[in-house]
């Protein structure tokens, strides 16, 4: 450590002096943090525009470290700054990196206030600009990373406008990561919607994207065979994780894998854990950089916890053998109720020292609350948080209209600025620690806001994402591109058809593309504005149709003065009009025209057909999903065809009626369109998402996927069959009615449907069985039950579902049973 720095450690033991040097160093951190000026002249900046990057040769880190500095800087401002071990005598103004066991930290003497945090990672950057010799950029490390981020940092706190490189004479930060793990998967296999179209340099540029906002690890789904390959990989995941480990090393950052026993593996079996040991070392061996190694208990995997813990035992010292130091990571998710006993049996009583942490992923069946509560203390726990699916999902976008949930799918992108920072926050007091899961850079921002919060939690979510805007789209762009992406996520709030803002959310990105006509292409504003235009395309088809099923209801209501096959045919032309009108055909073309050129500059893949060849339809297939209909036309056209099968006047009569009136509960009925945030009144939320954003344990909006080729008829679902509330794991399905008449006597109409098959009894006011045990029918229609008399004497009737806790073990490693799903209920009046 330096003079100053020990006489300003010192100083800080003493408790006065120690408290105001701690109030001023986080003062001027928080000020810095946003990128302004310090001192009396704000304005006063430091041209670096023919500055020397000074950094020392001796470890591939600063080399690294120089050259981010150095193109990221060119990229910007179209200036390339030297790189050089020992700054020339003639040097203009200097950019001086390193340690604090470097020239750059042992001959420095920071601003008051400042010194480099003694924690692993820190740094501190300051300026001096003594008028009468060129002027230095300090970034002084704790360490190799810490100077690595320092670099990042830089980039974020540098102006590069109008051709010139400058930072605030005033710009000073003194900083450290509040947690340790900070990281992403990102995994080259064909599965992702891009990384399995990236080559080496790709993925280093990517990785250096990161670095900018603290990220330093990065995480690798492995495989134990050489062979698998998709039509864009260049090689296979094994050799190319192999090749990434080596960037990862150059910058010395973390290189985590995660690797499951491949579910056609019985370890049970001594020879098939002897070949599978085998294999994992000779994984193990291939990589240049291993730091730890995450073993999914399921989705990913099936072997059972009594199998898989004492496979890992045997695994620890293979994973020692062939690196000294890493850690070694599992999780539960997928356990039943039998298998999480087992597992937090294990933890508590063996207290392995061979396991090195444990890891809260996606199906994880119980709360993380539990998780932490059951876990020795001594067990790190680390989140495995899903920011990269907006349905079917860990953390799933509250109350979606069903329009987006069907037309963009899975892997749409997804900027959640306010989401993610919320979640990260909820639980960040659990496990701050984190390696994100994601499939693809659609979900770019939130990789960003994790990082940075995980870096420091109280850092401002508009500063983190404003600085996101600057870093890639420019600094006269900073606040618009802010603006932009808060917008893309209020586009996802509340119903489509009364959404206002996305035809501005898509102005406002067209603003920004057309000032960004002359600069080098952007993926990333390719990818924001393609969402933009997928967003209002969306929302002019669902109106369209909207505006046409209720037209051929209108037709419909003619039928008595006109007959049932002029009605039909009448309401048949008006649904058919968005064949030959469809809604804004330009946006449509131009959501084509920017999936091209999101192939051609990042391989984000729109389509399962070529040239893009996505691996499945929910895998950010925006081009196979964007015209799947709106509205009922196809149920319709069903009970079109079954009712002009009959001359009976009056069965066409009723059933056209039918069609009418499928919502209408009669008199004193209710109807609840279970999975429709606007049409779900009864429906029991046990808790709001800020307080369970996962949904573990109160009900979510789930969604079917209507192309789901696994599902019988779903061509033909009503719109209200394709989405559910859902419940997952214990949580029961509750639904509460007031105002019901003591004296009469209803019957129950519900629809049962969803992903998960669920096998649920239905209990009224907590004591009476409506129906037992039943599985979901195979065939999606209502099914009336009868409500004993006396359930609604009080005026009030209390429903609920419940999943069948037997099924636990048998499905625990599948969709199957997963929680309790209904589409629809009627509680209709006799």
């Amino acid at each position: 450590m330096n003079k100053s720095l020990r006489i300003h450690a010192r100083l800080a033991s003493r408790p006065l002096l120690g408290s105001v040097l701690t109030f001023v160093g986080l003062a001027l951190s928080i000020i810095t943090a946003h990128g302004q000026a310090v001192g009396p002249d704000a304005r006063a900046v430091v041209d670096l525009s023919k500055a020397v990057i000074v950094a020392p040769a001796s470890h591939s880190v600063f080399a690294k470290a120089s050259d981010m500095l150095a193109v990221e800087i060119e990229k910007r401002s179209g200036i390339r700054l030297q790189c050089v071990s020992t700054p020339p005598q003639d040097a203009k103004a200097v950019i001086l990196l390193g340690t604090v066991d470097t020239s750059a930290g042992s001959g420095a003497t920071p601003p008051p206030g400042i010194a480099v945090p003694e924690k692993a990672e820190g740094y501190a950057i300051w300026v001096d600009a003594p008028p009468s010799k060129a002027p230095v950029v300090h970034l002084v490390g704790r360490d190799f990373r810490g100077a690595l981020f320092a670099a990042g940092r830089l980039l974020r706190l540098i102006d590069c406008a109008g051709g010139r490189v400058t930072i605030s004479t005033g710009a000073r930060l003194a900083t450290a990561p509040k947690f340790a793990i900070r990281g992403h998967q990102i995994g080259y296999r064909n599965t992702p919607n891009a990384y399995d179209a990236w080559d080496q340099k790709v993925y280093e540029q990517y990785f250096r994207d990161l670095i900018f906002f603290g990220t330093n690890s990065i995480e690798f789904t492995t495989t134990l065979t050489d062979d698998e390959k998709g039509p864009h990989m260049i090689m296979s995941t094994w050799d190319m994780t192999a090749e990434l480990s080596k960037i990862l090393d150059a910058y010395d950052l973390n290189c985590w894998i995660w690797q499951e026993i491949p579910p056609e593996d019985d370890v049970s079996k001594p020879e098939v854990a002897d070949r599978e040991l085998d294999d994992l070392r000779k994984l193990f061996d291939s990589l240049k950089r291993l730091d730890a190694v995450f073993v999914p208990g399921g989705d990913g995997g099936i072997t059972p916890a009594p199998v898989l813990m004492p496979f890992l035992e045997r695994l620890a010292p293979v994973l020692k053998q062939s690196h000294p130091k890493p850690t070694l990571w599992v999780s539960n998710h997928t356990f039943g109720q039998g298998e999480n006993d087992y597992f937090f049996d294990f933890l508590q009583k063996q207290q392995p020292a061979w396991l090195d942490g444990v890891v809260y992923g996606p199906w994880t069946k119980v709360s993380i609350e539990e998780m932490r509560k059951r876990t020795p203390e001594k067990y790190p726990m680390r989140l495995y948080a899903d920011i990269t699916h907006n349905v079917r999902t860990q953390y799933p976008v509250p109350d979606w209209d069903r329009a987006f949930a069907q037309v963009l799918n899975r892997e749409a992108p997804n900027p959640r600025p306010q989401d993610m920072a919320h979640i990260f926050t909820r639980y960040a007091a659990l496990a701050g620690d984190s390696i994100t899961y994601s499939e693809g850079v659609n979900d770019d921002l939130n990789k960003f806001i994790w990082s940075a919060l995980g870096w420091d939690p109280a850092d401002s979510l508009e500063s983190i994402v404003r600085d996101y805007g600057k870093v890639f789209f420019g600094d006269s762009e900073a606040d618009a591109v802010a603006k932009g992406l808060h917008m893309l996520e209020e586009n996802w709030r509340g119903p489509i058809a009364n959404n206002a803002g996305i035809e501005k959310t898509l102005a406002h990105w067209k603003g920004i593309e057309e000032r960004s006509a002359k600069r080098a292409v952007n993926w990333r504003l390719q990818m924001y504005l393609i969402r933009a235009y997928d967003d209002a395309y969306t929302k002019k088809k669902a109106d369209a149709e909207a505006a046409y099923e209720a037209e051929a209801h209108e037709a419909l209501k003619q039928a008595k003065q006109i007959g049932a096959e002029q009605a039909i045919e009448k309401a048949r032309a008006a649904l058919a009009k968005i064949d030959t009108n469809p809604p804004a055909p330009e946006y449509r073309k131009r959501i084509g025209e920017l999936a091209a050129d999101l192939f051609k500059s990042i391989g984000m893949q729109l389509s399962v057909r070529p040239p893009y060849k996505a691996r499945g339809l929910e895998r950010c297939a925006l081009l196979d999903t964007l015209d799947l209909p709106q509205n009922n036309r196809a149920w319709m056209e069903t009970q079109f065809k079954e009712i002009l099968s009959t001359a009976d006047q009056a069965k066409r009569a009723a059933g056209i009626d039918f069609v009418l009136n499928w919502e209408n509960p009669g008199p004193g009925g209710f109807y609840d369109d279970l999975g429709n945030p606007a049409k779900q009144p009864h429906l029991v939320k046990q808790h709001v998402w800020t307080d369970d954003p996962g949904y573990v344990d109160a009900p979510q909006c789930e969604y079917l996927f209507a192309l789901d080729d696994r599902i019988k008829g779903l061509s033909d679902f009503r719109q209200s069959w394709l989405d559910q509330a859902s419940t997952i794991y214990r949580c029961p399905l509750r639904m509460h009615y007031d105002g019901l008449d003591p004296k009469g006597t209803y019957r129950l109409r519900v629809t049962y449907t969803g992903r998960f098959r669920a096998i649920m009894r239905l209990i009224a006011n907590g004591k009476d069985q409506i129906h037992d045990w039943m599985p979901q029918p195979k065939e999606c229609a209502p099914i009336e039950f009868k409500l004993p008399a006396g359930e609604t004497a009080n005026g009030t009737l209390d429903l609920e579902w419940q999943v069948d806790p037997s099924k636990d073990k048998e499905f625990s490693h599948t969709p199957l049973n997963r929680g309790c799903q209904v589409a629809e209920v009627w509680l209709i009046k006799e």
